[in-house]
């Protein structure tokens, strides 16, 4: 018998977050959806900032976007405090220092006013690699780590992303522009590939690659899911003539155990 202290077990799913059942933990869903915004804006940004183009409005869009990875990463340690982990969860996502440290809008302009612009642009490039896996590990506890919703989740993150970097290491390649180096990435994504635009650095063709092995991933897990989808068809179609044809059989058997009484 449960005791007036004990609390009832929620049935889920398997895969799908517990975010989705409760409602104890959406605060924190939807700082996650604000952390994968930010990083999506981000990256243009960075694009744009690395071209000169600094506005106010950028500069008040950086600093956002700099102020909701800072309260990302302190909610995190306040819930973790509570809980009494913060040097567990210091040591588990040292990731979340390292990424307010890279965005601090500061850092770009006092690289460049020391004269040091290719260490700038590193840092650019440290920038986009540190967004994108927090925005992956928010993507992961919104949506859960299995699905085709989350792969086809990473898979624009890496694609935006890739973008953003072949913007930063070959600029004249994409002419200046993250867009061209967005349909770019699209384009290598589905290994079409028409050739327009083409990586011509080491770093450039590594980051081909990798675009390349995602969207070879997305295409094989929804090639997965639409077999598995009309697999189950098959299955519910053939366990329900089963449960037919067993109660044909037991109407049999009662009809004849009836007649011999």
């Amino acid at each position: 018998m449960r005791t007036s202290m004990e609390q009832p077990v929620v049935d889920r799913p398997a895969g799908v977050p517990l975010a989705r059942i409760t409602t104890r933990f959406r605060p924190i869903w939807l700082l996650h959806g604000t952390v994968i915004l930010a990083a999506l804006a981000s990256v243009p940004l960075t694009v744009a900032q690395l071209h000169g183009d600094d506005t106010p409005l950028m500069e008040a869009a950086d600093w956002t976007i700099w102020t909701v990875f800072v309260v990302d990463f302190v909610a995190g340690l306040l819930m973790a405090s509570r809980r009494g982990g913060r040097a567990d969860y210091l040591r588990r996502s040292w990731i979340g220092v390292v990424l307010v440290v890279l965005t601090f809008p500061a850092v770009p302009g006092l690289l460049n006013g020391l004269g040091i612009a290719r260490l700038a642009r590193l840092f650019r490039l440290l920038r986009l690699a540190a967004i994108i896996h927090r925005a992956v590990r928010a993507s992961g506890a919104v949506l859960g780590r299995r699905g085709v919703l989350y792969v086809s989740a990473v898979t624009g993150l890496i694609v935006i992303s890739g973008a953003g970097a072949l913007a930063v290491l070959e600029p004249d390649t994409v002419k200046g522009d993250y867009w061209t180096s967005l349909w770019w990435a699209v384009v290598t994504s589905t290994t079409v590939g028409y050739g327009d635009v083409s990586p011509v650095t080491l770093a450039g063709r590594l980051v081909a690659l990798v675009i390349m092995l995602t969207g070879i991933g997305l295409v094989s897990t929804l090639a997965a899911s639409v077999t598995a989808y009309f697999v189950s068809q098959e299955e519910a179609a053939h366990i329900a003539d089963l449960h037919a044809r067993l109660d044909r059989i037991e109407r049999l058997l009662s009809n004849s155990q009836g007649r011999r009484r």
